[in-house]
């Protein structure tokens, strides 16, 4: 790509954008989702998975920034590789479950690839029950969030001004929900 557009931002932590330079954009990205596997069992009614990632070689080529060349460094705020999975499954025939997991790599934070995060492992889980009264269906959903706990942030500020780069997650988190179908 060239004349990329990098995220600055000044002192008072105004962003603005400018072009620079050329990069290159090599890599792979992977889906695999399976049916629904439907199983006659009294307990295990169901499955279904699905598996996505992404695996990334993206650098600068020509970049400089006043006297610094950025050249050969990865391209900032990109992960190297990303790993997503999705399990699904039916109990009961009525009690649905949902157990993913998100995996980051190292992301470099600035052009100049001295700041980097530190890679993530998230978990999360959901169940899921529908209720039917009548010709109304009461649908409740309870998730856990951050399921292992894990410190990790949820989005960066590349590029920050002062080295402001992170803005934690939330750690383990509990949701309730219902959802009415009349």
């Amino acid at each position: 790509m060239k004349d990329a557009i990098v995220r600055r931002q000044n002192e008072n932590g105004e962003e603005y954008f400018v072009n620079q330079g050329n990069t290159v954009q090599k890599g792979a990205e992977v889906l695999l989702e399976s049916k629904n596997f439907k199983i006659n069992n009294p307990v295990l009614n169901g499955v279904k998975f699905r598996f996505s990632g992404s695996f990334y070689n993206f650098k600068f080529e020509n970049c400089r920034q006043n006297d610094v060349s950025f050249s050969r460094n990865d391209l900032t705020g990109v992960p190297a590789t990303t790993i997503n999975s999705l399990l699904n499954f039916m109990f009961f025939k009525k009690l649905g479950v949902d157990y993913s997991h998100y995996y980051t790599s190292r992301i470099p934070l600035n052009d100049a690839n001295s700041v980097w995060s530190d890679a993530s492992f998230v978990g999360n889980i959901q169940f899921r029950y529908p209720l039917l009264f009548d010709k109304t269906q009461v649908n409740m959903l309870f998730q856990i969030q951050n399921l292992y706990n894990t410190e990790y942030v949820l989005g960066y500020d590349i590029n920050a001004f002062g080295n402001r780069f992170y803005n934690p997650a939330a750690k383990r988190t509990f949701n309730f929900g219902v959802n009415f179908i009349f």
